[in-house]
């Protein structure tokens, strides 16, 4: 039985105490052996670690916030890169190739290889385009997985 002892509502301190029957040799019970512990301590270390878990999951639940604000901006940087890079890649591989199937014949070997090089680097500027958004989606969705698995800190919890 746990038992708090205090005046006009201040607690001093918190106790644990144990009834303990004394019996004889015929089983009648002689005297009560009372065992008492001051758990005091226990009790504020308890308290302290309860409001220590209680700002852990406050600041978890900020960071959380900034996390998803990012998350955020990324999404909208990544719909930019992709839309806004993409758009004068494919005007210069839409005119190189125009180039190269009507104008082919009348450019030497340094002007079709030049046209050649543009249209390979247009292609693989748009791959690299794709990777880094690749890369983004990846990183968010890992981002968001560790975020649920991590989500609730507290030890009441966790117990």
């Amino acid at each position: 039985k746990e038992c708090d002892w205090s005046s006009d509502g201040v607690l001093f301190r918190s106790f644990n105490i144990q009834y303990v029957p004394m019996r004889n040799e015929a089983g009648e019970i002689y005297a009560l052996l009372t065992i008492t512990m001051d758990i005091s301590d226990i009790k504020a270390a308890e308290a302290e670690v309860r409001e220590l878990n209680e700002q852990l999951e406050k600041k978890v639940k900020e960071r959380t916030q900034q996390l998803e604000l990012v998350n955020l901006e990324l999404e909208s940087f990544s719909y930019s890169v992709s839309h806004d890079l993409r758009a004068p890649l494919r005007i210069i591989n839409g005119y190189a190739e125009i180039l190269m199937e009507n104008y082919a014949g009348k450019l030497d070997n340094d002007g079709n290889e030049m046209l050649q090089a543009l249209i390979n680097n247009t292609k693989r500027m748009g791959k690299l385009i794709d990777e880094l958004l690749n890369l983004s989606r990846v990183t968010r969705r890992e981002l968001k997985l560790k975020i649920k698995e991590n989500q609730n800190f507290s030890a009441e919890d966790n117990e």
